[in-house]
């Protein structure tokens, strides 16, 4: 299949209201064909790595060890109680905000000419993300074994989506608010996490599966 093919595929897609898993598993295994087949994969390290992690349940690519190093640094200083360092900290914020995937995605829409209203409005891109939640919800990243390459504490981290059972009232109205959780896993069997809450407007709420906020 021809690029151009592909990108006609992702021009009619993103046309549509985005409201399903299968289509934002579908915008983001075409995306990822296109930059495989322009050789562009080293411009969007990030774009390619979330849009692998729809299409597995678990990931060891060089993006989800980048990732486990920083929960592997962080959870250091948690265990004894210690502030996280400013720096590291930011990094940790950028991975659950999701910052990267949002930026990287922006980047190749326009790039290439397609609707970009999943990342230009905060609440279109809010409920991709709670699609894409339910789409990676209980998905693993762990770390390959890479010639020694180890974590000092972790084992695993699970990917997890809450959704609030109620819609709430915020200071910017009603808000339908979920959170994507990063549930860090250590080598003695305990565990700790962080997370993100996101919100958007109730209007056209997006079906996907999740626990509920407790």
């Amino acid at each position: 299949m021809s690029r151009n093919s592909i990108l006609k595929k992702l021009q009619g897609e993103l046309e549509l209201d985005v409201t399903t898993e299968r289509q934002v598993v579908y915008i983001l295994a075409e995306i990822r064909k296109a930059i495989e087949q322009a050789g562009e994969l080293e411009n969007y390290f990030a774009l390619d790595f979330y849009c692998s992690f729809a299409l597995h349940t678990r990931m060891s690519k060089a993006g989800a060890k980048r990732i486990l190093e920083r929960f592997d640094r962080a959870h250091a200083f948690l265990v004894r109680k210690e502030e996280v360092p400013r720096q590291l900290q930011r990094e940790i914020d950028q991975t659950t905000k999701l910052e990267k995937f949002r930026d990287e995605l922006k980047q190749f829409l326009n790039a290439n000419g397609l609707p970009n209203r999943l990342v230009v409005e905060s609440d279109a891109w809010a409920k991709f993300l709670q699609l894409y939640g339910g789409i990676i919800d209980e998905c693993e990243l762990i770390l390959r074994d890479e010639g020694g390459a180890q974590l000092k504490h972790l084992d695993r981290v699970v990917l997890s989506l809450d959704v609030a059972p109620e819609v709430t009232i915020t200071e910017y109205g009603e808000q339908v608010l979920f959170r994507i959780r990063w549930i860090c896993h250590d080598k003695r069997g305990g565990c700790g996490e962080h997370f993100v809450i996101f919100g958007y407007d109730p209007s056209s709420e997006p079906q996907s599966q999740a626990t509920q906020f407790k």
